[in-house]
């Protein structure tokens, strides 16, 4: 058994039991292909390697071997690979469930959207475009090159094609190749066939601050991993996700990102998305919005010397009840967190905000939520109370999954 096998991910992996050709090109961008392969073999899928000749002089065969477990493909033979992989059979069923090629050159580009297929990698492809096997390409290149009229010109044909392009990372006056987790999560989409991909969900994650003064703030206990896998889970089943998140989280190359601060930071923001016609089909609120702030905080900083102060509180506009006033027609996930209560006792509490504004709840306690495990139930309208539990980033599948049978 090849080693391969002590990494690839099992049953509940977004990739297992499929496979995915990884055809490589000759830009020096092909020194990255041994972790993409690895990391697309830990989501569970059998990769197998489609090397170009000017690929084999930048990465070496034994090298992609080794990544995915199977000898590269460098020239056709009589065992007439790319008809075997990607050719229709009989039953109308290819054999791959996707083509990636990353890094895809200038040159392949060209060929590709062109129907020329003088090397291993362009023949695969024509033949998965004629059997309608997904096809990605991750371009890697020069920017002047990216800029050729002619170049600009195929990679629109490949989109009308129907093929998917991986942007690249702009940098440094060079299109570099898109990160692995990206193109990962780009081919999960088309191997999940995209349940969403006509959907769009806003999510709303981590910890509002409210500032005391001009240096210290309220704000609640909240790493947001919850909502940053509700997030990437939606968008790999094919949702456009934005995502509303605390100013001291980080991006998601994934998602168009706003950042928040404060409960008013939110409000203006749902606002001005509502105002621009933005519509979301789904909208989840696992961020830790505070309940009270200061009336009036300070200007500069209260001096630390002060040994007793008294701050004023006062309630927060509550966000859920303005989203169900601006998105009316939007399935509103709803997060509700109770300290210490049965979980009779918080169904019936969550209960509650089904009735009001919510299409569903997904509540828990405190006590059982860490810091990579959680434990939730999940309400909906017509349907019994789910219990689910483990590392955030199942959770988070599941919650999508879920989602996505209400949606339907």
């Amino acid at each position: 058994m090849h080693p391969i096998e002590d990494i690839r991910g099992g049953p509940t992996s977004p990739l297992y039991g499929k496979k995915v050709i990884l055809a490589i090109t000759g830009s020096i961008a092909a020194v990255e292909t041994i972790k993409l392969a690895r990391q697309l073999a830990r989501e569970g899928a059998e990769v197998i390697p489609v090397l170009s000749e000017a690929g084999s002089k930048i990465i070496h065969p034994d090298a992609i071997w080794f990544a995915t477990g199977n000898v590269p493909i460098m020239e056709l033979t009589g065992d007439v690979e790319h008809v075997t992989y990607c050719g229709q059979r009989p039953d109308g069923v290819p054999r791959a469930d996707a083509l990636l090629i990353a890094p895809c050159t200038a040159n392949t580009i060209s060929k590709v959207a062109l129907g020329i297929d003088d090397t291993a990698v362009t023949t695969f492809a024509t033949t998965a475009l004629g059997s309608g096997i997904p096809i990605l390409i991750a371009p890697a290149m020069h920017s002047s090159m990216g800029k050729h009229p002619a170049v600009s010109e195929n990679i629109e044909k490949l989109k009308e094609m129907g093929v998917t392009i991986i942007q690249p990372k702009v940098e440094e006056n060079k299109d570099k190749l898109a990160s692995n987790s990206l193109m990962v999560d780009q081919v999960i989409r088309v191997c999940s066939g995209a349940p969403l991909k006509d959907k769009n969900a806003l999510i709303l994650y981590g910890a509002t601050s409210e500032p005391i003064d001009s240096m210290r703030v309220i704000t609640n206990q909240s790493t947001g991993k919850t909502g940053k896998h509700l997030a990437h889970a939606l968008y790999r089943l094919g949702c456009d996700v934005t995502v509303m998140r605390s100013n001291m989280l980080e991006d998601l190359e994934f998602a168009r990102n706003i950042p928040f601060t404060t409960t008013s930071d939110i409000i203006a923001w749902l606002e001005e998305l509502a105002q621009k016609g933005h519509q979301p089909d789904v909208i989840a609120v696992p961020a830790a919005i505070s309940d009270f702030r200061p009336v009036k905080p300070e200007d500069g900083k209260i001096p630390s010397k002060k040994k007793n102060i008294t701050i004023k509180l006062e309630v927060t506009p509550k966000v859920l009840d303005r989203v169900h006033e601006l998105f009316p027609d939007s399935c509103v996930v709803a997060f509700k967190a109770e300290s210490g209560i049965t979980d009779e006792e918080l169904i019936k509490r969550a209960a509650k905000r089904l009735k009001k504004t919510a299409t569903m709840v997904i509540a828990n306690n405190f006590e059982e939520v860490g810091p990579d495990h959680t434990r939730v139930i999940a309400l909906s309208q017509d349907n019994e109370p789910v219990i689910i539990e483990g590392p955030k980033t199942e959770v988070g599948h599941k919650l999508a999954l879920l989602i996505t049978e209400v949606l339907e």
